[in-house]
């Protein structure tokens, strides 16, 4: 009389394992490309933000408000106080893993990195229209724009001049 079977050979658990293996090395594979997009989007979103919070704060508090751009780091921070001045940092954030500055555009100055650079906000909440553009691992690009006499914050799946944003009634 035969045995009944029971369970698997090794040949078919060997085979289902790599068809396993090789969905996920697939699905890993897209997996990594959403998150760099993801990386570059929450730089871009935290940049906007934690500007709109030192605006905010600045003429809530009517003190004098400092936004630092680390370009070489990769980093921000917002410090309380002018920039002449020695400030108490308020806020210190890095750009997503992959994302670096590629250029800052403060009205109609470019700055590039290396360098750091400073933007005063006024007890009053006000400062310069800013373009902040950033890029991934990728050279995926996307811009940031700040427009200082509205307080309003743009994003753009693409690089931005200022000039080309002061042409376009829409931007």
């Amino acid at each position: 009389m035969a045995r009944a079977r029971r369970g698997f050979t090794l040949i078919e658990m060997l085979v289902v394992a790599a068809l396993m293996g090789a969905v996920f090395a697939a699905a890993a594979a897209r997996f990594d490309r959403i998150f760099v997009r993801t990386h570059l989007e929450a730089s871009a979103h935290g940049l906007g933000d934690h500007f709109a919070y030192a605006v905010q704060r600045a003429y809530t508090t009517g003190s004098y408000h400092t936004f630092v751009l680390d370009l070489e780091a990769g980093r921000y921070r917002i410090k309380l106080g002018r920039e002449s001045e020695e400030a108490r940092e308020l806020l210190e954030r890095s750009l997503g893993r992959g994302v670096r500055f590629t250029d800052v555009q403060v009205a109609f100055q470019t700055y590039l990195p290396p360098g750091v650079l400073q933007i005063e906000i006024s007890p009053l909440g006000v400062t310069n229209d800013i373009v902040i553009n950033l890029r991934d691992a990728r050279e995926k690009e996307l811009a940031v724009a700040l427009n200082a006499l509205v307080q309003s914050i743009e994003y753009f799946d693409e690089r931005k001049d200022y000039e080309e944003l002061q042409d376009d009634p829409a931007g």
